[in-house]
């Protein structure tokens, strides 16, 4: 059985960004069809998103015709990716959890071999590869997360 994700994007007044990337994120979620949500983190300390996004991204009419749930968290004030990537950690309402940034552009099947690797017992995070521009040749550096010695270490690959 697949386990449901929360996805969470930290954002400030990203709106542009939000609504040429989160369609695909949301389509992708309703092809899994497994209960999954989206917690979009307002950083900005106004609240500017979350009116924009129930406008934009207008929730069902009954909870019975909800294929994936969008919320938002708004931060009283600006406190950085960390910490927004925090509130949303928290808000979650699932186990597995995929930090992304609003300017990510997600192709199809992105989630499914990162829900797989999680099935391993001794992986505790995974990430996915990250194309610049769209260029395969422009990809930025992978980092594998490690336990060495009792502790999470990082290490290019």
């Amino acid at each position: 059985m697949t386990k449901p994700v929360t996805i969470v994007i930290p954002a400030l007044d990203d709106r542009a960004l939000l609504a040429a990337h989160l369609p695909a994120v949301l389509a992708e979620l309703r092809a899994r069809n497994v209960g999954d949500e989206v917690v979009v983190v307002d950083d900005t300390g106004s609240g500017v998103l979350e009116s924009w996004l129930t406008q934009e991204f207008p929730p069902p009419a009954t909870f019975d015709a909800a294929s994936v749930d969008v919320r938002c968290v708004v931060r009283a004030e600006n406190g950085g990716y960390a910490a927004a990537a925090r509130s949303g950690v928290e808000a979650a309402a699932h186990d597995l959890v995929y930090l992304l940034n609003p300017d990510v552009r997600v192709e199809p099947g992105f989630l499914a071999p990162l829900v797989a690797a999680m099935e391993d017992t001794h992986i505790v995070a995974a990430v996915g590869r990250t194309v610049l521009c769209g260029d395969p040749s422009h990809v930025e550096t992978l980092l594998v997360p490690q336990w060495r010695n009792g502790r999470l270490v990082m290490r290019e690959r």
